[in-house]
C-alpha cells in the first residue's frame, strides 16, 4: 500500500478505533474532509477504510453514500469514490438557493414570533457575540449558538423550506470552513450582521431581515468564491439578492454591495 492509500484509509495519521455502525465511519470521515485532512480528489477505498476502522465494508459503503448525498464525494463513471472539489460554481449555486429559501423562511418566521421567541434570539445572539469561532477552545460552543440562532430565525417556516435551506447548510459546510480558515476577520463582521437582523425582528420588519440575511450569506459565500477562483465572476448569488430584495436594484449592483 502506497503512503497515499494509507492516509486515505485511516482518514488522518492517528490510528481508528470505531464500532461497526456506519454512523461512526461517516462522522469520522466527514470530519476529516471539513478539517482538510482528507483532500480533494483523495481516493476512498472501501477496502482500506473497513480494514483500519475494523469494520466490514457494509457499513463503509453506507457511509459513503451518506457522504455522497451531501456532495462531499464523488464517484465518477467506472471510477472509485473520492473527495470531491469544491467549485466556484457550485458555491454560486448552492448559495443563490440558500439565500432564496432563507429570505422566505425569515419573513414567514418574523410575522409569528411570539415575544418569549424574540427574547431567546436576544439571549443566543448575546451568548454568540461573547466567543469566536477562531479560537480553538470556542469554536464548537459558537458553533451550537450558530446553528440555535439560524434555528431560530427559520422556525416558523415549514418543513418543506427548512429542509431546503438544511440541504444547503450541509453542501456548503465545507466552503464555509474554508473561510474561517483562510478569512477570520469574515467572523467578526457576522457579529454585527448577526445583531442587525435581531434589531429588525425586534422592529417586526420582515422585509427588513430577509435582505439583511441575504446580504450576509451573499456576502460569506462571495469572499469563498474569492478565495477559491479571484477571476470568477457570480451568476446565480447576484440574481438571487435581486429576487430576494423583490427585484429592485441590478443585481449586480447588490452583488458589489456585499462584496
Amino acid at each position: 500500500m502506497n503512503e497515499k492509500s494509507k492516509k486515505v484509509a485511516a482518514g488522518t495519521t492517528q490510528p481508528a478505533r470505531v464500532s461497526g455502525d456506519f454512523r461512526d465511519v461517516y462522522a469520522r470521515l466527514r470530519r476529516d474532509i471539513l478539517s482538510g485532512a482528507l483532500k480533494p480528489g483523495d481516493i476512498l477505498n472501501t477496502v482500506h477504510i473497513s480494514q483500519t476502522f475494523g469494520v466490514s465494508r457494509t457499513p463503509v459503503r453506507e457511509a459513503l453514500r451518506m457522504l455522497q448525498t451531501e456532495g462531499l464525494v464523488d464517484a465518477p463513471y467506472q471510477y472509485r469514490m473520492r473527495v470531491k472539489a469544491v467549485s466556484p460554481s457550485e458555491v454560486d449555486g448552492v448559495y443563490a438557493i440558500w439565500i432564496l429559501a432563507q429570505s422566505l423562511a425569515v419573513g414567514l418566521t418574523l410575522n409569528k414570533t411570539t415575544p418569549s421567541e424574540l427574547d431567546e434570539l436576544r439571549s443566543v445572539v448575546a451568548d454568540m457575540n461573547k466567543i469566536t469561532p477562531i479560537n480553538a477552545r470556542s469554536k464548537s460552543a459558537w458553533e451550537k449558538l450558530h446553528l440555535k440562532y439560524n434555528a431560530l430565525l427559520k422556525r416558523h417556516a415549514g418543513q418543506e423550506i427548512m429542509a431546503t435551506i438544511e440541504s444547503c447548510w450541509l453542501r456548503s459546510e465545507r466552503a464555509r470552513s474554508m473561510n474561517m480558515r483562510d478569512a477570520p476577520r469574515s467572523w467578526m463582521t457576522s457579529q454585527a450582521e448577526h445583531v442587525a437582523v435581531l434589531r429588525a425582528f425586534e422592529r417586526k420588519s420582515a422585509l427588513e431581515a430577509s435582505k439583511l440575511v441575504s446580504a450576509h450569506l451573499a456576502r460569506v459565500a462571495l469572499e469563498t468564491i474569492h478565495l477559491m477562483d479571484p477571476e470568477y465572476v457570480p451568476i446565480a448569488i447576484p440574481q438571487a439578492l435581486s429576487m430576494a430584495a423583490g427585484g429592485g436594484g441590478s443585481a449586480t449592483g447588490q452583488a458589489a454591495a456585499v462584496s
